[in-house]
C-alpha cells in the first residue's frame, strides 16, 4: 500500500471530537409522575358517582360522562382498606384472596345497573316525546 491510502485510511478512522457550543439550559420543570389513568381517576373522584355499590371493602363506583355520541358509564373498582401505619383510611385497585371473584360479581352487577339506568333514560326519552 502507497503512504497517501494510509493515510487516508487512518484519516478515516480518527475519531474527530465534535465541538459542543454552551448554550443556555432551559429552566425545566418537573415532570408530572401521575399516570393518565390516575389522573382520570382523580377527575372522577371530584365528579360524583351515579351510584357505587359495595360488598364489604370492595366497592365499585359508575359515573356517567356526555360525549359526542351521547352518555356513556365508567366504572371505577377499589377497595377500602386502614393503613395499619398511619390509621388512614385509603383505597388501593390491589385485589388479593377472593378479592378477584367478588370483584367480578360486583362488575356484574354494576353493568347490570348500568343497562337499568340506559333503560330508564330511553324510557323518560320516549314519554317526552309522547308529551311534546
Amino acid at each position: 500500500m502507497n503512504n497517501d491510502n494510509q493515510q487516508n485510511q487512518q484519516a478515516q478512522h480518527q475519531h474527530v471530537p465534535q465541538q459542543h457550543t454552551a448554550q443556555p439550559q432551559q429552566e425545566q420543570q418537573p415532570r408530572e409522575r401521575v399516570s393518565p389513568q390516575l389522573r382520570d381517576i382523580d377527575t372522577q373522584k371530584k365528579a360524583q358517582p351515579v351510584e357505587t355499590l359495595r360488598d364489604g371493602a370492595l366497592k365499585v363506583s359508575i359515573f356517567r360522562n356526555q360525549g359526542q355520541n351521547g352518555d356513556y358509564y365508567n366504572f371505577v373498582p377499589g377497595r377500602i382498606y386502614t393503613d395499619d401505619k398511619t390509621g388512614q383510611v385509603r383505597e388501593t385497585r390491589n385485589l388479593s384472596g377472593s378479592d378477584p371473584l367478588r370483584m367480578a360479581n360486583l362488575l356484574n352487577k354494576s353493568y347490570d345497573r348500568v343497562e337499568d339506568f340506559k333503560q330508564q333514560m330511553k324510557q323518560q326519552s320516549q314519554q317526552r316525546q309522547r308529551e311534546r
